[in-house]
Parts: C-alpha cells; structure tokens; sequence
C-alpha cells in the first residue's frame, strides 16, 4: 500500500511539471512578447498627453 502510493505520487507530480513545463514556457514568452509592447504603448501614451 505504501509503495502504491509512493508510486502514485511519483506519476502524479511527474505529470503536474510535465504539464505545468508549457505553461511556465507560454507565460515567459508572453512578458518576454508583450511587456514590453506594453511599455512602448504605455510611455507612446504618456508623451502625447
């Protein structure tokens, strides 16, 4: 039983980075793609007020 559930929790957070792996990835490349986007349009704002 407890060898059943060592294992379960190995596949279980085995499959939880797995998965979390493209999400980490998908919002890095999104602030790396956007923020600054955002500051140019942010400070573009600023300077025409």
């Amino acid at each position: 039983m407890k060898d059943f559930l060592y294992l379960s929790f190995k596949i279980f957070r085995f499959h939880f980075f797995d998965s979390l792996l493209p999400v980490m990835c998908f919002i890095l490349f999104f602030l790396i793609v956007c923020f600054p986007l955002y500051l140019t349009t942010f400070s573009c704002k600023s300077l025409n007020d």
